[in-house]
């Protein structure tokens, strides 16, 4: 059994997904250290952190490193293995944003772990090819939600970023053909709700949409890749329908019902408000089989009890890490934006340690990704200051 773990996340924001990764596992785990890794990272520097990490690691008989791994490049994967092959401790990453970060970076660091934690079944296989081992289940918590009886106000709604992909045309699409249509987040006159009024608002919805396409800032191909969303699972939590637009996996998580609630195209989603909203008993009844689906596979606890099972079975891997140019630019890349961000807030111990990383790995520079990462740095940095 696993007593004793570490949890590195690139932010520890607890009223957000993390928060509820967090609510299993610590149900789990009698002593779960949380780390911020960004924020080590800045203040101790690549040294010192990768010092305070292996410290904490002795003193409290560590079992198990989580690793919530964000879109920046901040630790050095050869440290990850380092620690685990010399302590033999066991590495589990979260890999949220799979179906667009694979390539770039997943399956690079995929290699650091001895479970791969991703979020779409469709995903599985992507790693599995690669002969990783892999968990993929999303846990949600019921205590995150704010639950209320409200009235129906809205015949649908979408609360999220307005402004990606295709979902565009969609919502131009919809507010041309519907009134009682509520519309907020990013790009919206709304702008962005707090989690206490986006959940108001969704119960409020006769029903949700939910768009999966993803953005990419390096390639435009991604633009036909979609992904799962932890929305569907929140909708219908709060007892609200959602109708979504179809990604690969779905049929895995939502079960033989799962076309009730997909949409591919425009009219396809237009017939299917029209339909439930003059079925209401049918929208019913599938929001209440939808919610205990969701309850029965996806809720945060029975998540974390299933992951630390599945990792207490797994066999521990000695890790060979393998570069690629590419990879290796892009997390050179990155110690450009740390050195710019030591050297603003006189962090000058800390910016040499990125100098000498850059030194030895001199040859992997692209002098696009420099000019990128200085001034985003530089930038930042200022932000924080003031």
């Amino acid at each position: 059994m696993i007593e004793n773990a570490i949890f590195l996340s690139e932010h520890l924001i607890m009223d957000g997904h993390t928060g509820e990764k967090l609510e299993g596992l610590k149900n789990q785990i009698n002593n779960l250290i949380l780390i911020d890794y960004k924020k080590y990272y800045f203040n101790f520097g690549k040294k010192k952190f990768e010092e305070k990490i292996e410290e904490i690691i002795f003193k409290n008989d560590i079992q198990l490193i989580v690793l919530n791994l964000g879109d920046a490049r901040v630790i050095d994967p050869e440290f990850i293995i380092k620690i685990s092959n010399k302590l033999r401790i066991k590495i589990c990453i979260i890999f949220p944003d799979s179906e667009h970060m694979f390539e770039e970076a997943d399956r690079y660091y995929a290699q650091c772990a001895d479970v791969c934690w991703i979020f779409n079944p469709f995903m599985r296989a992507n790693f599995e090819n690669y002969g990783y081992d892999v968990y993929d289940r999303f846990g949600l918590s019921i205590k995150f939600r704010k639950k209320m009886e409200i009235e129906k106000k809205y015949l649908i709604s979408f609360i999220g970023a307005a402004d990606r992909g295709d979902r565009k045309n969609y919502i131009k699409f919809l507010s041309s053909k519907f009134n009682n249509f509520y519309i907020a987040g990013y790009g919206t006159s709304n702008g962005k709700l707090s989690n206490e009024e986006r959940d108001i608002k969704i119960q409020s919805s006769l029903i949700q949409l939910n768009f999966s396409k993803v953005q990419n800032p390096n390639l435009n191909i991604y633009s036909r890749v979609s992904q799962f969303k932890s929305r569907i699972y929140e909708s219908f939590l709060l007892d609200t329908f959602i109708l979504t637009e179809y990604y690969a996996g779905i049929e895995q998580q939502l079960g033989d019902k799962w076309e009730s609630v997909c949409f591919r195209d425009e009219l396809e989603l237009v017939d299917k408000i029209n339909y439930f909203s003059e079925n209401l008993e049918e929208l019913e009844y599938l929001t209440r089989h939808f919610k205990k689906i969701v309850l029965e596979n996806y809720e945060t606890n029975i998540v974390a009890k299933n992951l630390l099972h599945k990792i207490e079975k797994t066999k521990f891997k000695n890790k060979i890490f393998i570069w690629d140019k590419n990879f290796k630019s892009r997390f050179l890349s990155q110690r450009f934006y740390f050195l710019s961000m030591f050297m603003i807030n006189l962090k000058f111990k800390n910016a040499l340690n990125e100098l000498n990383y850059i030194r030895k790995n001199i040859k992997y520079i692209k002098f696009n990704f420099i000019y990128y990462e200085l001034p985003r740095g530089i930038y930042h940095a200022v932000k924080q200051i003031n």
